[in-house]
């Protein structure tokens, strides 16, 4: 029982590490290659520094590929069909989700439904061996280090403040969905009023309009 819940605890203090990273390796990434000297954000939650799809495919790459940590080419080759498929199904579920997409492969050479391409399921290969071999032992190092109480205290203060962020995440594509709803019928000349519930009004004074555009700012609705 102990070895399980230890296992938890690294796993979790991973997901959030590799949350965080990812988002400032992508940044820096847009900042010197893709847009060059363009500074934009690469979140996935609203008010913290995270992006979910990073920390979850940080740990499920870990876990599928430690069994071959002795083989770095089928570490690459499966870093790559894991990476792809785990950013395929978010795209997917997203957009049904929230008829939202949040990035938009479809110019990049061999994509798939403009979900996922060549170019980026590479990248996922070549971030599963630099994780495996090096950001992992620096990363557990730094995990086991840490005191126990410490430890379990700052991971519960990050899971509420995750799970407060997710919430107000949803909600907050939710209000977009009803905002876009009436604007088009009142751009098709019909008689409509915008929901104004209780969280509607919460949303709107905690998530301005200009914040949701500067947090996802490739968010397009369909």
């Amino acid at each position: 029982m102990e070895l399980i819940v230890g296992e938890i605890y690294v796993a979790l203090w991973l997901f959030f590490i590799y949350s965080f990273a990812g988002v400032i390796v992508e940044m820096i990434y847009c900042w010197t290659i893709e847009y060059r000297g363009v500074i934009e954000s690469r979140l996935g939650l609203l008010y913290l520094p995270f992006n979910l799809l990073y920390g979850a495919g940080g740990v499920i790459i870990t876990l599928a590929l430690i069994p071959y940590f002795e083989n770095p080419l089928i570490v690459f080759a499966l870093g790559l069909v894991v990476g792809t498929v785990l950013e395929y199904v978010t795209s997917l579920v997203m957009e049904k989700a929230f008829h939202a997409v949040y990035w938009d492969y479809s110019k990049e050479f061999l994509n798939i439904q403009g979900r996922v391409c060549l170019k980026y399921a590479i990248f996922w290969g070549l971030l599963s061996v630099f994780l495996l071999y090096v950001l992992d032992v620096i990363n557990l190092r730094l995990i086991l280090s840490i005191p126990a109480l410490p430890g379990v205290i700052g991971l519960l203060v990050l899971i509420v403040l995750t799970l407060a962020s997710i919430t107000l995440t949803l909600l907050a594509y939710r209000r977009v969905q009803q905002k876009n709803t009436w604007l088009k019928a009142k751009q098709a000349g019909q008689d409509a009023t915008l929901p104004n519930p209780w969280w509607g009004r919460l949303v709107d004074r905690l998530v301005p309009d200009v914040v949701l555009v500067n947090t996802f700012p490739r968010m397009s609705l369909i």
